[in-house]
């Protein structure tokens, strides 16, 4: 077992505890972090609250009022929390959270917000920022400015061969 106060720069243990510091990279079995930030997060197992961390991968994460970069696991709970992005095969679940882009095979949000949800099997109450026809609207105008920006560049510097 391995505390840390204070900052750290790498930490590798059967079983890391993090209290009111940080650490750059951590890779254990199991990791508990309150009040703290990790930048890359390795573990079997991670449960954090009140925390910030940059990217993790692990199988079981769970994580109450934190943010955190990308989460990959197995299986994902955040409450109260934000993410930038969640890969999850298994299950993922958001309560009271803001997601960027959640994949995974089963979805669960309940009074979350989300940019962008892929998932065969979605359940709860979600506000998505995009839904299917702003999705394709989106498409469509990024596909003209591409087009113009391609355009305008053929005026400007002329057809290269």
């Amino acid at each position: 077992m391995s505390e840390a106060t204070g900052k750290v720069r790498s930490v590798q243990a059967e079983h890391v505890t993090l209290s009111q510091s940080s650490a750059e990279y951590v890779h254990a079995d199991s990791v508990d972090v309150q009040q703290g930030a990790v930048g890359h997060l390795n573990a079997v197992e991670l449960n954090a609250a009140q925390s910030a961390i940059g990217a993790v991968a692990a199988n079981e994460v769970t994580i109450r009022t934190g943010a955190v970069g990308v989460v990959n696991a197995d299986n994902c709970e955040l409450t109260n929390s934000a993410a930038l992005a969640v890969v999850s095969p298994k299950e993922a679940e958001v309560e009271n959270g803001k997601v960027g882009v959640m994949i995974g095979y089963q979805a669960e949000l309940e009074g979350s917000k989300a940019i962008v949800v892929i998932a065969p099997r979605v359940e709860g109450q979600i506000i998505t920022v995009l839904d299917m026809y702003g999705a394709a609207i989106l498409g469509i105008v990024a596909g003209l400015v591409l087009w113009l920006i391609s355009l305008a560049g053929s005026l400007l510097f002329g057809e290269r061969s």
